[in-house]
């Protein structure tokens, strides 16, 4: 006799074999989305802190150091005209002396009657050498009335610095824009949490001003780029001392490596501590070393810097 259909036993068996896939298949499902997920922060994580070390990076290398053109330029031209002129070769296309010029009225006249007196001619006719002459026009030129010379200046700590730079990246698409502006980097207490349940720790700011003054450390709005920052440290390059320090000052109250100068490069350590949603064993970080030189320093020499 043939048999129609599958039995009890077969059916149950087969019941559960599918329930056994099933419950496999929605474990690997779920695991796989539950590393997507993870995997997936820890690149965004990552990602954060490259690009915060890119708009670092990016601001350093455009700092930008006012020099005062117009002091420069007396400076070139007094030095230009305190340097000796070399005395004609007589023996080269000697030209006669008493030789007559006829004038477009007539008159004759010779070289020697058309030749001003050039004994004295220099900056100052009574200066006692070409070189205080050149030091009296450069005061004469630079010592107007209500002149004020344009500065910049680049100041740093261990754990923040701020300059002025050239870079014109905006960070939103109503923040303002300059050719130039004040930026400035430092940590403090998070005023945005990403998530409200989890403490943030310490942020990294980015200060940023389109009007620039004498003090660089104020004025702006800062803007919240990092959270669960562990490590932010600063170290600044003097060409003059050839070495790395941890303070830079530009203005007057600087020392002899730092007054008037910019740093050759900075070196900034930021570490970032991975979120606690993300399930790990031990606590985790991410570090990255940004070693950012500037593209144009315009430090003055060690000349014009004791002219100063």
């Amino acid at each position: 006799m043939k048999k129609n259909g599958f039995t009890l036993i077969e059916t149950l068996i087969t019941l559960a074999i599918m329930a056994t896939l099933t419950v496999m298949t929605a474990r690997a499902i779920q695991q796989a989305l539950n590393s997507k997920a993870k995997i997936q922060e820890q690149i965004d994580n990552i990602t954060q802190v490259r690009d915060v070390a890119k708009l670092i990076e990016r601001d350093v290398q455009l700092a930008y150091h006012a020099s005062d053109l117009e002091k420069e330029l007396a400076f070139l031209l007094a030095k230009t005209k305190a340097s000796p002129v070399p005395s004609p070769n007589p023996n080269e296309n000697p030209i006669p002396t008493n030789t007559p010029n006829v004038n477009a009225d007539g008159s004759i006249s010779t070289p020697n009657e058309d030749i001003p007196n050039t004994e004295n001619d220099g900056l100052d006719p009574n200066a006692s050498s070409p070189a205080s002459s050149a030091q009296n026009q450069i005061k004469k030129f630079i010592q107007f009335e209500n002149r004020i010379a344009p500065t910049t200046h680049f100041m740093g700590k261990e754990k923040e610095f701020h300059f002025v730079t050239s870079n014109t990246v905006r960070l939103s698409k109503d923040a303002p824009q300059s050719d130039i502006a004040e930026v400035g980097y430092y940590l403090d207490s998070c005023k945005i949490k990403a998530d409200k349940t989890d403490d943030a720790g310490q942020c990294l700011f980015r200060r940023f001003s389109p009007v620039v003054d004498k003090d660089v450390t104020k004025g702006g709005k800062p803007s919240q780029i990092m959270e669960h920052v562990l490590e932010f440290k600063v170290k600044y390059y003097s060409k003059k001392k050839k070495d790395w320090v941890d303070e830079w000052r530009s203005d007057k109250t600087g020392d002899d490596n730092t007054k008037g100068f910019f740093p050759e490069a900075i070196q900034v350590d930021i570490t970032m501590k991975l979120p606690k949603n993300i399930k790990i064993k031990k606590d985790r970080s991410i570090s990255i070393q940004v070693m950012a030189p500037l593209h144009f320093p315009n430090n003055p020499s060690v000349k014009q810097a004791n002219t100063n």
